[in-house]
Order: structure tokens, then C-alpha cells, then sequence
């Protein structure tokens, strides 16, 4: 960002938090690799990298809740036949 721009205080906050997670993103490519999560993303077998290393073929970082769902569906389905 050039000097000579004034950030607003929500700005400042932004950037700072983008900063946070692109520092925790590279600690996290060093100390907590993801094996299961790489066997299963694009592009990370084929670049031989990590999952936290820029290994997948599409960045994307969100909380993933995609599991949920299936639980409760397979929890009802064995109420059902038990």
C-alpha cells in the first residue's frame, strides 16, 4: 500500500486482519500439515505439495460444516432400522 494513501480506521483493521491470516496460513504450512485434506484437494498430489503448502489447485479457507448434515442423515437412518 503506498504511503501517501490515508486508511480509514476499518481499513487499518482489514488489512491487519488479512495480514494475521496470510502469517497463520505459512505457520500452518510448516507445523500442521494436512495429509487427509491434501489426499482429497486438486492439485496437491499432483504439485506433490501440502494442502497448507499452496498445494491445492483452489485456494479457498472457510469453516467447513459439510459433514453435518451427513451425520445426522446416516444417525437417522440407523434409529430407523435398529
Amino acid at each position: 500500500i503506498p504511503s501517501n494513501i490515508e486508511l480509514s480506521g476499518l481499513e487499518v483493521r482489514l488489512i491487519n486482519a488479512l495480514k494475521k491470516i496470510l502469517y497463520r496460513a505459512q505457520v500452518e504450512a510448516v507445523n500442521a500439515p494436512k495429509p487427509f485434506k491434501t489426499l482429497l484437494t486438486d492439485g496437491c498430489l499432483e504439485q506433490n505439495l501440502d494442502y497448507n503448502n499452496r498445494g491445492a489447485q483452489y485456494d479457498y479457507y472457510q469453516v467447513m460444516f459439510g459433514g453435518i448434515p451427513n451425520t445426522a442423515d446416516a444417525l437417522m437412518a440407523i434409529k430407523q432400522f435398529v
